[in-house]
This record gives C-alpha cells, structure tokens and sequence, in this order.
C-alpha cells in the first residue's frame, strides 16, 4: 500500500499508543492502523490492521444505532421507574392529607399509622404527636363544653339567623311564622318519686327523638316537665305528624296510661327573642293565640282529647289528616274566639273509625246546640254517645244542653267548656 509496516510499528514503539495513516488505494479511502498488542506477549509487539472507510463508517453507524436503542430503552424504564414511584408517594400523601383532615377535625391521634419504612415516618411520628397533644388540651374542654351544652335550648341559633350560638345576644328578636305544640300531660305529681322520674325521663327520650326525626325545636318546659313547647318553623304538617308520632310512642311504649295528656297545635307568626343579661339570657316565644288557647289545654285533657289544633293549623298543614270541628273557646285581649280541631288519626284504629263514621251527626248536634235547640242537639249528641262512649267531647255538649234544659232562664254560652265542666 506504499507504506512500511516496520515505520508503522516504531511509531507505536516509540511512545505513540495508535498510529493512523492513510493508504494509497486508487479511489476507495483505505487506512492502516498501528497499535500497541492488546495481548501483550511482547512488549514491544504491535498490532497493524488495514480498514476502509466503508468498513468504518458502516462500524460507526451500527455503534450509533445501538447507542439510540440503549439511550431509548433506559429513558424508557427510567420514565417507568419514575411514574412506578410518583404514584406510590402519592398514595402515601393521600392517606397522609386523610390523616391530617382528621387530627384538625377530632382533635386526637389517628389510629391507623402506617408501618411502611418509605422516608415519611417522620412525617407520620409528628402528626401523631400533634393529635395526641390536641387531644389532651381539649379533653378536659370538651368535658366542660357538653356539661354546660346538655342545657342549652338547641336551635336559638338556627330561629334567630346566627351562624353560632356564641353570636347571640341580649336584645335579639324576630318573627316566626311556624305551628308551636304544647303538649300538656295532667298532674302527676301524685305518683311517687320514683315513678315519676321514670315517667317524665321516657316521655322526654321519646319526645326528642321523634322531634329530631320530624326536624322540631324544643323550646322549654315547665320547671316539673308537665308542659312542654316543641316549634317546628313554617311546616304546620311536620307539627301533626310530630303529635300523632308522639302518641303512638307512648301508646307503644305504656307511658301515661292513666293520665290524661294533649298536644296543643296553634300556627301563626310568633315573636322570638332574648332577654335577661349578657351572663344570663333566657329566650322567648309568644302569639297572640296562647293567652286564648292555655287556659283550655288542661281541661281538653281531661276531656281525652289527644290533639287539638286552631283553624289557621288546620289550613295550613293541608287535608292530609282525619279531623273535625269541636267548637270555638274565648278569651284572652278583646275576647278572641278561636275554632278549634280535633285530630283523629292520634287514636287507635277502631276508635279513629268511628270518630269519623259519626262525625256528620256531631256536626248535626252542633248546629242544634248553636240554634238554641237543645232538646234535639241533647238526643243527636246521645246517638253519637250510643256507638262511641269514648266521645267525651260529645258527652260534654251533652250534658251542657242537660244544663239549660234544666235551667231555661240560665244565660246561654256556646264556648267550649264555658260555664259547665266535665
């Protein structure tokens, strides 16, 4: 090729690692390559290979092309690699943002800390000593809290438009339009003290429960548990359905057997406030209607009417229910008089029945009984008595007609319990 090999090899021997030189081969570009023995069975051996520059460029090319596919493969598994971890972590910090939602909500350790070595046990140790400190600081104000709370008329908050209980204060007022129920249970103060507290301490239990599942207030409730007022805001039906529930469990339960006891329904645009000093408020709620209504509740006890409700409930809480006209009372400012109805469906199937089968000839001695005809209003209200002896509301028109018969000079009152008592 125009070139000694022997002047090749002294290069290489003479301190140069590899020598290239270009061989003289007409028009394909040949070269001779000198290099150091790579077997080394000489020291001064050295090995002469000729290559061309297709033979190169082709060594080269397949060199680049396996260094793309190398190059692609790990970019590849290290992309894997990467998403494989990315999605780890970020289950743990899910469990993790899980963890710290609960220790700021519960204010205590969460309970499910993982066992994982994966970097974040530090992490998970300090938010278990934040819950476990959390914990303690609010035990003991927690204890505090629902001691005081067990006393607190629930629901001030929601009549007077306040975010909180603790933005109410003395002077708040405002205007409800709702259905109040006063129930009213006869005297029992007879009983003996142990009956008694087992009486009212069911009763009550029943009566929260059934008010919280028909989305009731309670408002108070006299200081020996015989009066009690539940409000229910704009949903006179809610009220009804309240009352006949109210029955039904105690009926189902065998409270108040032997006493008498009604729940009072009265709809109307009531006034609700807070008085007394900013260590001491008390709430208030009042109609017009009350001062008519109270003076009766205990006497539609006796009389074992079980709900009574005024006109204005009665048109307001839809014809859903089985009911029927008892009569008018009076009194309170101005003499207001006030109709008043009676609620079927609080009594047992057989009873509800024939309330409603001989509702059209009560009506009948009604009108008898306001014509001042009270020899037939007597005989139409004794037909009613003749298939329901439990009618004490017919018993009482009843014996009232008795009355001015026996004393036609006596003046006539066509009120409800007025002048003569059952």
């Amino acid at each position: 090729y125009g070139h000694n090999a022997l002047v090749l090899a002294e290069k290489v021997t003479s301190g140069k690692e590899t020598v290239i030189s270009k061989l003289n081969r007409g028009s394909q570009e040949v070269y001779a390559v000198a290099l150091r023995d790579w077997t080394n069975i000489k020291a001064s051996s050295v090995m002469l290979a000729v290559i061309s520059q297709d033979g190169l460029n082709k060594s080269i090319d397949d060199s680049v092309q396996m260094l793309k596919m190398i190059t692609v493969v790990a970019a590849g598994l290290i992309t894997l690699a990467n998403a494989v971890v990315f999605l780890y972590y970020f289950s743990r910090w899910q469990k993790y943002e899980e963890a710290l939602l609960f220790v700021a909500r519960e204010k205590k350790a969460f309970a499910e800390m993982p066992v994982l070595s994966d970097g974040m046990e530090s992490a998970w140790t300090s938010l278990h000593d934040i819950g476990s400190s959390l914990n303690r600081l609010y035990y003991d104000k927690n204890i505090l809290y629902r001691s005081y709370f067990k006393f607190v008329p629930k629901g001030m908050e929601q009549l007077l438009q306040k975010p909180v209980l603790a933005d109410i204060e003395v002077g708040d007022r405002t205007k409800i339009a709702g259905c109040m129920v006063d129930i009213v249970i006869e005297d029992m103060k007879g009983e003996s003290g142990k009956v008694y507290q087992a009486t009212m301490t069911k009763s009550m239990e029943l009566m929260h429960k059934t008010r919280e599942e028909r989305g009731g207030i309670f408002l108070s409730a006299s200081t020996d548990l015989h009066e009690r007022k539940v409000f229910f805001e704009k949903n006179p039906a809610r009220a009804m359905q309240f009352a006949i529930d109210m029955i039904h469990a105690y009926a189902e339960n065998g409270l108040l057997l032997k006493n008498n006891f009604i729940m009072l329904l009265h709809a109307d645009e009531f006034n609700y406030g807070i008085s007394g000093t900013p260590e001491m408020m008390t709430p208030y709620m009042y109609c017009k209607q009350e001062s008519v209504l109270e003076p009766y509740a205990k006497e539609l006890a006796k009389a074992n009417v079980r709900i009574a409700m005024t006109e204005e409930t009665l048109r307001t809480m839809g014809d859903s229910f089985y009911t029927r006209y008892i009569g008018f009372v009076s009194g309170g400012a101005g003499n207001t008089s006030l109709k008043l109805y009676e609620g079927l469906d609080a009594y047992p199937e057989t009873q509800c029945k024939l309330m409603i089968e001989t509702d059209a000839l009560f009506q009948n001695g009604l009108r008898l009984f306001y014509s001042n005809d009270f020899y037939l209003a007597r005989n139409t209200f004794n037909e009613v008595l003749k298939r329901n002896e439990q009618d004490h509301i017919a018993k009482w028109y009843l014996f009232h007609c008795e009355y001015h018969l026996n004393n036609p000079d006596a003046e006539v009152t066509y009120g409800l319990f007025e002048k003569t008592m059952i």
